[in-house]
């Protein structure tokens, strides 16, 4: 998937009581997280209590997960 934009998500949101912390961070391709957006505002998708330990590849992505 080269040439695939990526946008900083909040795992829980600012407005919840998130934080912008890493570990409250993750990448999301920019159609993902828009929808995620606006689940979150519809009230279809609740925040994660937690914030995500694992990647996820929706469209098949591969990806290093590391920190330096």
């Amino acid at each position: 998937m080269a040439g695939v934009r990526l946008e900083v998500d909040h795992v829980v949101p600012l407005a919840n009581a998130g934080s912008n912390e890493a570990r409250n961070l993750r990448t999301l391709c920019a159609p993902c997280h828009h929808q995620r957006s606006r689940g979150l505002k519809t009230g279809r998708i609740r925040a994660q209590a937690s914030p995500v330990q694992e990647l996820d590849r929706p469209h098949g992505a591969t990806a290093e997960a590391r920190w330096e």
